[in-house]
């Protein structure tokens, strides 16, 4: 007797499994049919078939015995019943040799409980289907679900079906059980878990109302931060280090959303975030609603919402959305009171206004350090600097910008690893991702390459006094050959 796992590919430590074939002779139409069917199975799907035809043998051969071999024997693991009209109809009336199957089959499929979530042995698949447009099955099979086979132009979905079912691989199982919730957790919280978790779903899932699911994750996460406003000033570090699960969170959230590239719907979303956060940073902004009375009680925010901010470059970049580095960089946030007074717009370097307690001040690169990110070093220095040439670029160029954005990352990790162009950079000595990048900009290649040329020919003091850091942007920005090769 042959085993189950005997048919194996060379090097595959997934034994095939072993299918029975149950079917009335019909018609020589029919018989044929099976037979394709049994024979696709075997070749394309690698699931060894047990069919009458092949291992009966000739003359002499018993199939009745055959058949009940094949439902009691262990080494075969499932039963694949191919119902049309007259099986149905020979095993209700237990005539023949599909009568006798069945008898031998109904206690056997009883044993079978269905909605449990363990494999199921029989299955059936329909060839035919009633007046009523349902699918013929005998008595015995009862309400159980089965293989839909009546519309050929959905042959091949099908065959992959009986295949996850041979293989106790089904197609939709349940999700892995969540981590515990937040509010159960000791501390401060923005109870969004379980409303980040929904987000990274429809996000991943491609599905239609996924913009309004981060909406309302952005939503819930900016009211939330409240209860990590420090009640004393020596609770600046924890309340700090608390944010640290928040961010992350956030970060995940913002990657998702870049990778999903949704355009302006995803752009704006993420816009809107980051004016919910702004109050957080200016107490005249929060109108007693929030709960900041103290200019020390923002130093937290101060530190977690610009780095967010880096993070959602990060993720833009790294999706090759450069239109929603444009969105993010080129238009004001506009940010009002509570009730709507005084709205007052506000250039990007505003959310880097700075850590202003000396003591957290010089703790914020162990909290960086301990919290991580999803993103490397090299990216986030990436999105730092690339910040800054922006605020460069709009200030020079009569726009907007009244202050500057410094890539305090590269102040304070280790400049030798600045010895080569960061990536964006690299790649922008191709003139066609040049022109991507530039979009970011908001100018033409030409326009960027002088841009670069031109910081990476200003001296130290020049670069000091435009608040750009003492580094060799000549060698991070490729400026000798970006726009260089076709």
């Amino acid at each position: 007797m042959e085993s189950q796992t005997s048919p194996m590919a060379d090097g595959d430590d997934v034994p095939a499994p072993v299918v029975f074939l149950s079917y009335s002779w019909t018609d020589s139409s029919h018989e044929q049919w099976v037979l394709d069917l049994a024979t696709e199975l075997q070749n394309a799907y690698r699931i060894t078939i047990r069919l009458d035809k092949w291992h009966v043998g000739g003359p002499g051969g018993d199939p009745i015995q055959y058949m009940e071999s094949m439902v009691t024997d262990p080494s075969v693991g499932k039963v694949l019943i191919i119902s049309d009209r007259l099986y149905a109809e020979k095993a209700d009336g237990r005539e023949g040799g599909v009568g006798i199957e069945a008898q031998i089959l109904t206690p056997h499929l009883y044993k079978q409980a269905g909605g449990d979530g363990k494999p199921q042995k029989f299955a059936v698949v329909v060839t035919e289907k009633d007046e009523r447009g349902r699918g013929i099955v005998p008595a015995f099979y009862g309400g159980r679900l089965y293989i839909d086979m009546t519309d050929p132009d959905r042959r091949s979905e099908r065959l992959v079906e009986i295949q996850r079912w041979a293989y106790d691989r089904p197609v939709h199982v349940p999700p892995p059980l969540g981590g515990r919730p937040d509010f159960l957790s000791d501390g401060p919280t923005t109870g969004t878990d379980g409303l980040s978790r929904r987000a990274l779903s429809a996000l991943i899932g491609a599905r239609s109302d996924a913009v309004r699911t981060v909406e309302d994750y952005f939503d819930m996460f900016a009211e939330g931060l409240s209860e990590f406003i420090p009640g004393e000033q020596a609770q600046l570090e924890l309340a700090t280090e608390r944010l640290s699960a928040a961010y992350l969170e956030a970060e995940r959230v913002v990657l998702e959303l870049s990778r999903a590239r949704l355009g302006e719907r995803g752009h704006a979303a993420l816009r809107r975030f980051f004016e919910s956060l702004f109050p957080y940073l200016r107490p005249e902004h929060d109108d007693g609603a929030i709960g900041i009375k103290w200019d020390w009680q923002t130093d937290p925010f101060d530190f977690i919402v610009p780095e967010l901010f880096r993070s959602a470059i990060c993720a833009l970049i790294r999706a090759g959305d450069f239109e929603g580095v444009f969105s993010l960089t080129s238009i004001d946030y506009v940010v009002t009171k509570h009730g709507g007074r005084l709205a007052q717009a506000f250039p990007f370097p505003h959310f880097q206004s700075g850590v202003h307690d000396p003591s957290l001040r010089g703790k914020i690169r162990s909290i960086r350090e301990r919290r991580g990110s999803l993103f490397p070093l090299v990216e986030l220095i990436q999105a730092d600097v690339i910040l800054s040439l922006l605020a460069y670029h709009h200030r020079s160029d009569g726009g907007f910008m009244t202050s500057y954005w410094y890539p305090d990352l590269i102040g304070e990790y280790e400049r030798q690893t600045l010895h080569t162009p960061l990536p964006t950079f690299a790649k922008a000595a191709s003139r066609s991702h040049l022109s991507r990048l530039a979009v970011g900009f908001g100018l033409s290649p030409d326009g960027l390459r002088e841009l670069v040329v031109a910081i990476s020919d200003m001296d130290m003091q020049e670069k000091r006094r435009h608040g750009l850091a003492s580094v060799r942007y000549a060698i991070i920005t490729n400026s000798e050959n970006i726009g260089s090769k076709q």
